[in-house]
């Protein structure tokens, strides 16, 4: 994943069950996280060098929803303050609703044994951010602008960005 275009090129295995995993390259709003579920849209094509690929004119994350998958999601270090054990806290004590838990009513993080005040506002902090950026980037790509631009838009005005643009889209050519 090169951040400053999004460029992603990424191993997956397809939710059709089969075993071998696929190659997969195009441009992804952010940086996937390993056990996140994806839904890719392009065309298969045959590389020169490297064989066959998907090339995908889009790439979306959308959450796990296996216990061992939202594991692995949460422990990936892209939120800060859930480590390996923190998330296995987390599944035992949601289950596949973990993440649904973390989204719709992050205040029940407190429910979990061992978890301090200090360390769940970091862990809600690191959430709202990616589940804003996700939320902002969406917008944009349903917009027909590119992920690459919704990515840059999003670093500039962060949490702000869909208000602004929709309050000016010139400022567009001013800011970006």
């Amino acid at each position: 994943y090169k951040r400053e275009n999004g460029y992603t090129v990424l191993k997956a295995q397809p939710s059709s069950g089969s075993k071998k995993e696929i190659a997969i390259v195009g441009r992804s709003h952010n940086e996937l996280t390993p056990g996140v579920n994806i839904v890719a849209t392009g065309k298969w094509i045959t590389h020169p060098k490297f064989g066959i690929q998907f090339d995908a004119k889009t790439i979306n994350e959308s959450l796990p929803t296996s216990k061992n998958a939202i594991i692995k999601y949460l422990s990936s270090g892209q939120i800060k303050g859930i480590g390996p054990v923190n998330a296995e806290k987390i599944v035992e004590h949601f289950g596949e609703e973990a993440l649904r838990v973390i989204d719709e009513d992050p205040n029940r993080l407190y429910e979990v044994d061992g978890k301090k005040k200090k360390k769940i506002g970091q862990i809600l902090e690191q959430w709202s951010e990616k589940k804003n950026s996700r939320e902002i980037i969406l917008f944009f790509e349903n917009h027909n602008l590119p992920a690459t631009l919704g990515l840059r838009l999003y670093r500039h005005y962060k949490d702000r960005a869909i208000d602004v643009i929709k309050q000016n889209p010139y400022i567009l050519t001013k800011d970006i």
